[in-house]
């Protein structure tokens, strides 16, 4: 799913990684 991939990817940005 592509807005599931799109909100975990700004969610690791949000962290840092």
């Amino acid at each position: 799913m592509a807005t599931f991939s799109l909100a975990f990817a700004l969610r690791l940005a949000t962290y840092g990684f």
